[in-house]
């Protein structure tokens, strides 16, 4: 089911998918943008996890100076608004959290 969702944006971003799900008595979230995946003892704590981890990522390439080569290899696009607002079409399949990232 598609929704869309109005939310603040930063000048320079990226849109990233995080989903959750029960395993093993615990939480798993993965980013399959990026290929990370996390835990927690719930599902918000597990998308909390995983948001953070994927900007420690974003921080750690950036510094390494890798930013552009591995957004490129994984089709990432960098958007750009001068809007103070934006419209995120959000594809819910079950715990989904659709974040948008400055870079």
């Amino acid at each position: 089911m598609a929704t869309l969702r109005t939310t603040t944006a930063p000048r320079r971003y990226i849109v990233v998918t995080f989903t959750a799900f029960p395993e093993d008595g615990q939480f798993s979230a993965v980013c399959k943008e990026f290929d990370i995946a996390t835990c927690g003892d719930t599902e918000e704590e597990a998308l909390g996890n995983i948001k953070n981890a994927v900007e420690a990522y974003l921080e750690t390439i950036e510094e390494l100076g890798e930013r552009s080569r591995v957004f490129k290899k994984r089709g990432i696009k960098i958007h750009r608004t001068s809007r103070a607002r934006v419209e995120v079409d959000v594809s819910c399949a079950g715990p989904t959290m659709t974040s948008l990232l400055p870079v």
